[in-house]
């Protein structure tokens, strides 16, 4: 799936100052995560069926900095709204995701961080079957979801 960030000036001028105005006070890992914050148009398909999909996900920072939240929803005719709260362990030395949506409920991820321009998130035991959500990022305002 190809995901473009919003080009709307309005919505630029927001994160941008979102961007300035927002210090981070997490641990420093989380700071990896800041080429997501902001707002990406979504267009691809599914790789088994080939069926179109369209989405919106917005990224933001919360909890000063410790967190990023994800906001993810399907464009018609899907109906998939999904909540996520990424963090970085440092205990574990690793990133934790939990997943909260309607039809599956929660789920847990982890991951190591990025890689060869990627930040892959790997299901836990509670998800079954296993998923695996890869973010590669193509340019500064556009990445690829698999």
């Amino acid at each position: 799936m190809k995901i473009q960030k919003l080009a709307v000036v309005a919505l630029a001028a927001m994160v941008a100052l979102g961007k300035a105005s927002v210090a981070w006070s997490g641990p420093r890992p989380i700071q990896t995560l800041e080429y997501f914050v902001g707002a990406w148009n979504c267009s691809g398909s599914f790789p088994a069926t080939c069926r179109a999909i369209s989405s919106n996900i917005r990224f933001e920072r919360d909890l000063g900095g410790a967190a990023i939240l994800k906001h993810h929803d399907d464009g018609p005719p899907f109906s998939y709204r999904a909540a996520e709260e990424w963090v970085y362990d440092s205990a574990q030395k690793h990133f934790l995701a939990s997943i909260v949506d309607a039809s599956a409920g929660m789920r847990t991820f982890s991951s190591d961080g990025w890689g060869d321009g990627a930040f892959i998130w790997n299901s836990g035991s509670d998800v079954v079957p296993k998923q695996q959500f890869v973010y590669t990022k193509l340019t500064d305002d556009t990445m690829r979801v698999d």
